[in-house]
């Protein structure tokens, strides 16, 4: 990724998000940049989501669109350590 601007364009697109289709297109399209910087860069990505996690949020922002909007809010506040103390 080409810092963090590309990063937030993500974020800013799912949180902007009309529809549920949407908002999966940006997240599918933040977890590939994601992915990509973990295979070219393991030790900067200290977290990467798991399959049950991605699915979760996918089942959210199908029941309501404003999971979205939540879930882009909690991303800027959200750190993986809180994954290994059992936050979701």
């Amino acid at each position: 990724m080409s810092g963090d601007r590309r990063s937030y364009n993500v974020i800013d697109r799912i949180a902007n998000a009309t529809t549920p289709e949407i908002a999966i297109e940006a997240l599918k399209d933040g977890l590939r940049a994601l992915k990509s910087e973990y295979d070219r860069f393991k030790e900067k990505v200290k977290y990467l989501p798991s399959e049950s996690d991605v699915e979760k949020v996918i089942k959210r922002f199908l029941e309501d669109i404003y999971y979205a909007k939540i879930f882009a809010s909690l991303v800027f506040v959200w750190t993986p350590e809180e994954k290994e103390k059992g936050g979701e």
